[in-house]
């Protein structure tokens, strides 16, 4: 295994990896927030995703049809969210 990447404050329920801009990610949650990894970089893309006041338990990444990437979450809080990564969010 290779180096840790670090900055959640809980445990990992799960990771899912895929390509966000033609780089390799993992999304991965577990203390209430999404992080987006650089896989080459082996760093944060950006700011942790947060919103549910519950274990984020489930996680899944999509490109739409527009070619916007779509993150979708569950969570123990009874909810679902839908979003977009800060970075493709249109201002």
């Amino acid at each position: 295994m290779g180096e840790a990447l670090v900055g959640h404050t809980d445990w990992i329920m799960d990771v899912v990896i895929g390509r966000l801009d033609g780089v390799p990610i993992a999304v991965s949650a577990g203390d209430r927030t999404i992080r987006i990894w650089n896989l080459t970089e082996g760093a944060a893309r950006e700011e942790p995703l947060s919103g549910h006041t519950s274990y984020v338990s489930a996680r899944g990444l999509a490109e739409s049809g527009t070619g916007t990437p779509l993150l979708l979450s569950g969570s123990y809080d009874n909810t679902i969210r839908r979003g977009t990564s800060p970075r493709h969010r249109r201002g």
